[in-house]
């Protein structure tokens, strides 16, 4: 049984660097990366976290475009599970003028509907660039988040100056909803991510 789980959020967020430290976690150092190339065939790697994070993360928008997965099979929550981490192109508020980037946010949306699990993150350095207020996109993702099953937010970047206030109000916007907060770019915070996936991974099956 394959249950997918989905990491969305707005573009430069930190969503493949949580992505690919979560996914090392469950898959282990090497990781099996799959993705989409822009003729639709499905190119295969096994990367190291650190090679991994040199070739697919940067600093600037939309480094993420097609989706890219990296399956583990988490046996020691149960038997018969394999879960699937899709990386998605990071989401604007506005009508991109590129064409293709629009065409793969559409396609970040349409991964969405098909999972289960939904990893909304959150800058919480740009929240508190921007008055400790959210996006657009942020607030709409949470709207519609709270209505799925297994929606969780993960609030980034903790370690930038400002992101503890950013957090406390995140926790506040967010009572009736699993949030935890985290460091991507040094990996903490991520105990009870996995602890939590865990368990809905096991009430899945």
């Amino acid at each position: 049984m394959r249950i997918q789980g989905t990491v969305v959020g707005i573009t430069a967020a930190g969503k493949t660097m949580f992505w690919l430290q979560l996914g090392a976690l469950l898959a282990g150092r090497k990781l099996p990366i799959r993705r989409m190339d822009q003729r639709g065939r499905t190119v295969k790697e096994r990367l190291a976290v650190e090679e991994a994070r040199r070739r697919l993360c940067a600093f600037g928008r939309h480094k993420t475009q097609e989706p890219q997965w990296v399956d583990a099979a988490v046996r020691r929550w149960h038997p018969w599970i394999k879960l699937r981490l899709v990386d998605t192109a990071g989401l604007v508020a506005d009508i991109h003028p590129d064409t293709q980037l629009r065409q793969h946010m559409g396609e970040s949306l349409r991964c969405l509907s098909e999972s289960r699990i939904w990893f909304h993150v959150v800058d919480l350095g740009r929240t508190a660039a921007q008055g400790f207020q959210l996006s657009d996109v942020d607030r709409t993702l949470m709207e519609v988040g709270r209505q799925t099953s297994h929606y969780v937010v993960i609030g980034n970047k903790i370690d930038l100056p400002g992101a503890a206030r950013a957090a406390e109000m995140l926790l506040k916007h967010g009572e009736d909803i699993p949030i935890f907060v985290v460091s991507s770019l040094y990996r903490t915070g991520f105990t009870p991510v996995v602890q939590w996936l865990r368990e809905v991974c096991k009430h899945s099956a």
